[in-house]
């Protein structure tokens, strides 16, 4: 599974929205639409930001 699709996954399972992660973030909705599908490649900063967005472990999040 890719680190997108579990990022995906669990927004789903907090029904949560990308705008909802992309507030937390501090980045704008259409640049975290770009990260999770693939356009834009996630840095080491939005990485962490949004394990801990989520609540979750960030090497489960990002198993890479």
């Amino acid at each position: 599974m890719m680190n997108n699709d579990k990022i995906l996954q669990e927004l789903q399972s907090q029904e949560r929205s990308i705008a909802w992660l992309s507030r937390k973030c501090g980045i704008t909705r259409a640049y975290m639409h770009k990260m999770i599908h693939g356009k834009r490649n996630f840095n080491e900063l939005y990485k962490r930001k949004c394990a801990e967005a989520l609540n979750i472990n960030y090497n489960i999040l990002f198993n890479d």
